[in-house]
């Protein structure tokens, strides 16, 4: 995605599975933005499984799993990159067993989790000089956890999220209204 694009993967009693793309499960760049809402399984590429660059937003809420992504290969090998003055916000879900960080975060850019698992990854989140986070992992001033390289700018803590899952459209009266025309025109 690019250009100012936006996507939204979302369980209508579904899952979205995005798996084995080549390096890059979902790309996101040029000031675009990707939801993923309870319902992403992510995994099997090269280099990351999402790629949020170039001013663009990426929004991981609920039990989305970023899996099994990134090669030794490939030093910016991650579950998810974050680069180029981006932003990754995350409620919930897990990023495991990916090659290199479960985040990584480069060049002015940011990354908000609270609620999310991390295990099996090389690291959990790794920010260069510029870049920064805000999460549950570790209170401000003090040691991060082990697999924490990131600098933490305030105590405040993490942007509170009241967004719910869209509902599904109940097509019922449409359905009726049809059947009655379909009758209709059989008659005639």
């Amino acid at each position: 995605m690019q250009e100012d694009s936006e996507i939204s993967f979302w369980t209508g009693g579904y899952l979205n599975t995005i798996q084995g793309n080549g390096p890059v499960g979902v790309a996101v760049g040029l000031g675009s933005q990707a939801t993923f809402f309870n319902s992403a399984q992510i995994g099997g590429h090269s280099s990351a499984g999402v790629d949020l660059y170039a001013n663009s937003q990426g929004y991981f809420f609920g039990t989305n799993t970023v899996q099994g992504n990134g090669s030794g290969a490939d030093a910016r090998s991650a579950g998810v990159r974050v680069d180029g003055n981006s932003q990754a916000l995350f409620r919930g879900g897990q990023v495991l067993g990916n090659s290199g960080p479960g985040v990584l975060v480069l060049v002015n850019s940011s990354a908000d989790f609270s609620g999310v698992s991390f295990s099996g990854n090389s690291g959990v989140i790794s920010c260069d000089a510029s870049s920064t986070m805000v999460s549950d992992l570790t209170a401000p001033n003090s040691t991060p956890p082990a697999g924490v390289s990131c600098r933490t700018p305030h105590g405040l803590g993490g942007r509170q999220i009241t967004k719910s899952q869209p509902a599904m459209p109940d097509w019922t009266e449409d359905k009726a209204q049809h059947d009655k025309y379909a009758k209709l025109a059989v008659k005639h």
